[in-house]
């Protein structure tokens, strides 16, 4: 298995370098001071990195609304270990642990919450599109 900080901590940043992280689903079920560890973890990498070669592009994107239509009605038990809420207030924590960083956040939280889509953990293909999009004029503005 590779860490993401491991991955940070050797990679040749510059100018032309763009990094995309995304954690927080596969975290949903552990408790939250496992999390917060990691996250600090990556957190700091992307600080060396930045001390390394200051002008490589990290992005960090948010979660997203999927508990709604993930799990049937019948498996109410899911609903307790992990929810949309939980997803949101593991959300802010990223937000807060990488705020020193000069990492750039894609807020791709309303773009589930609101569309008119059955919100999935793995949404549908035109909020898909408007993500990468929002990505991509971050990494290419002109």
């Amino acid at each position: 298995m590779i860490y993401i900080t491991d991955e940070l901590d050797r990679l040749q940043g510059g100018p032309d370098v763009v990094v995309v992280i995304t954690i927080w689903f596969h975290f949903l079920m552990e408790p939250v001071h496992i999390y917060r560890k990691r996250i600090v973890a990556i957190r700091d990498a992307i600080l060396r990195l930045h001390q390394r070669h200051p002008e490589t592009l990290v992005l960090i994107k948010s979660g997203n609304m999927a508990f709604s239509s993930l799990w049937a009605p019948t498996h109410v038990g899911n609903y307790l270990m992990a929810d949309d809420w939980m997803a949101q207030d593991l959300d802010r924590l990223q937000r807060e642990v990488f705020s020193p960083t000069r990492a750039v956040f894609l807020d791709v939280w309303g773009m589930t919450a609101c569309h008119r889509a059955q919100h999935d953990i793995h949404p549908p293909s035109v909020i898909v599109a408007a993500e990468v999009r929002l990505m991509l004029a971050y990494i290419c503005p002109t």
